[in-house]
C-alpha cells in the first residue's frame, strides 16, 4: 500500500534538511538499495546507493541552503519544487529553482527521482538575489 501524502511529505522535508546540512550517507541512505536518480532529466541514470551517494558527495563540503517552494504528495509519490543555493566564492551563490518527481516505496525509501533543471536556470549573485 502506498505510503500516506503526510509520510511522503515529511520524507521530501528530511531529504532537503540532509540536502542542505547532512553527510552523503546520509542522503543516500534515504533512498532503497536499487533506486534510480536522473539529475537532471536528460543526463546519465545513476542507479544504486553507491551511485547515488557518489552524486551527493560532489557537494557534501559546499555551504548550502534549501527553501521548499511547492510541494503535491499523492500515492506513494512527490512532486516539488524547491531552492538552492550554494555558495561557489565568499558572498557569492549559485541558485537555482529545480522540480522534482519522487517515488517512494512501501517503507518509505525512495525508489526513483527526477529532477528537471537546465544551466540556464542557474543565477550567480549574492545572497537574496
Amino acid at each position: 500500500m502506498p505510503l500516506e501524502n503526510d509520510a511522503v511529505a515529511a520524507r521530501v522535508h528530511r531529504y532537503l534538511e540532509l540536502v542542505e546540512t547532512g553527510t552523503a550517507d546520509e542522503v543516500a541512505a534515504l533512498f532503497a538499495s536499487e533506486a534510480t536518480i536522473e539529475d537532471p532529466v536528460g543526463s546519465e541514470v545513476r542507479a544504486g546507493r553507491h551511485d547515488i551517494r557518489e552524486f551527493y558527495a560532489t557537494f557534501e563540503s559546499m555551504t548550502k541552503t534549501t527553501r521548499l517552494i511547492s510541494l503535491r504528495a499523492c500515492a506513494g509519490q512527490a512532486a516539488f519544487q524547491f531552492e538552492i543555493s550554494t555558495e561557489v566564492a565568499e558572498a557569492t551563490f549559485a541558485t537555482m529553482s529545480p522540480m522534482e518527481v519522487m517515488v517512494f516505496d512501501d517503507d518509505g525509501l525512495i525508489e526513483s527521482m527526477r529532477a528537471w533543471w537546465a544551466p540556464d536556470d542557474l543565477t550567480i549573485g549574492p545572497a537574496g538575489d
